[in-house]
């Protein structure tokens, strides 16, 4: 018997509506043209900046697209410190997804360091899956951070948390 059927879009660094646009078009064509069990998209930094309309409308045109899209989880990511630290709270409140930051601290109200989810076939065989996102800190490529964010993220996190959840397996993107 096969076992459960995951399916994961992955972008990042999106800077154009026009973009959204097309990634709805994916999405909406994997979800209905051979559906998986569970179908994770996922946003893996500078979600809500630099476009050009965030820095008219402070990210807000890309969070509303992003809800929009189906988007299941996102990760902060270098530009996010390019819009207002009040105006990404805002975001980030109005964001559907669940927002991770392994590695970010100080951030009002917290975000989840990871999320688990479970993907089952009808048969009933399950697995579950860590996920973790990382914010780089190197200010020779990002000028500033939106988190006080430790360099690397600590090699035994994934031991540490399949042992904890057990997780199959963890997913990062840093």
């Amino acid at each position: 018997m096969p076992g459960p059927a995951l399916r994961i879009v992955q972008v990042n660094d999106v800077y154009t509506l026009e973009n959204l646009r097309r990634l709805r078009s994916l999405v909406q064509h994997h979800a209905t043209t051979d559906p998986a069990d569970l179908f994770l998209v996922t946003l893996a930094g500078d979600f809500v900046a630099p476009s050009v309309l965030s820095s008219l409308d402070a990210g807000l045109g890309m969070v509303d697209c992003m809800n929009a899209v189906g988007v299941t989880h996102a990760i902060l990511g270098n530009h996010e410190d390019d819009i207002p630290t009040g105006e990404l709270r805002k975001r980030v409140a109005e964001l559907h997804a669940t927002l991770l930051g392994t590695n970010v601290r100080g951030l009002s109200p917290p975000v989840p360091a990871h999320d688990v989810v479970q993907v089952a076939c009808r048969g009933g065989r399950a697995v579950r899956l860590g996920l973790v996102g990382v914010v780089m800190d190197d200010p020779t490529a990002t000028g500033t951070c939106p988190s006080e964010a430790p360099t690397c993220l600590p090699r035994t996190l994934p031991r540490r948390a399949r042992r904890r959840t057990s997780c199959a397996t963890w997913a990062a993107r840093a």
